[in-house]
């Protein structure tokens, strides 16, 4: 029996990949911030987790553009290059509803559970945890800490929908990165 595939099994696909990175980059994190707080251990932390999340998404995103560059060719699909994009723009829609509540609460707009909204964020856009330890600390409030901060914490996961338009381009186009790397030409 042939699998019907649409954009909306491929954005099911990435949501629970991405669930599965949320899981894997939470764990890791929580790992190395009780083995140390300094500075290189968020470093490795961040290094570690957008390994993990980048390297996730972005094989699903190849292996689907490959089979659809093959879709296409027998008429089954009428898939372009940019089709990851937007996979990725739409399975990234709970994080930029993390974004906007984080946004809402630095503007006052929740009063009571900012420091709840900011916890959740960590929790969930997990892939940057490290970096939003950094760039949002504990030790601030809501209202202390910077609107550049705040913005540019709520625009990381636009680095996701890159790894994922860029998978897909790159399967769509059949241009293996690892291979290139592994079997060079003598």
């Amino acid at each position: 029996m042939k699998r019907k595939v649409t954009f909306g099994a491929f954005v099911c696909r990435l949501l629970l990949k991405m669930l599965l990175v949320v899981i894997l980059c939470d764990v890791v994190a929580m790992a190395i911030s009780v083995i140390s707080v300094n500075h290189l251990a968020r470093v490795v932390s961040q290094a570690v987790t957008l390994t993990v999340s980048f390297t996730l998404l972005y094989l699903v995103a190849f292996e689907e553009g490959d089979l659809d560059v093959n879709r296409a060719s027998f008429g089954h699909s009428n898939a372009t290059w940019a089709r990851g994009f937007g996979a990725g723009a739409v399975a990234c829609i709970p994080f930029f509803l993390l974004s906007l509540l984080l946004i809402a609460a630095k503007a006052g707009l929740t009063p009571g559970i900012d420091g709840t909204i900011l916890g959740l964020y960590r929790l969930i856009v997990s892939p940057f945890y490290a970096a939003n330890m950094t760039l949002l600390p504990t030790v601030l409030t809501m209202v202390e800490q910077s609107w550049g901060n705040i913005v540019l914490s709520a625009l990381l996961p636009l680095l996701l929908i890159v790894v994922i338009g860029m998978g897909y381009a790159l399967g769509f186009n059949r241009f293996s990165v690892t291979e290139h790397l592994m079997y060079k030409k003598k």
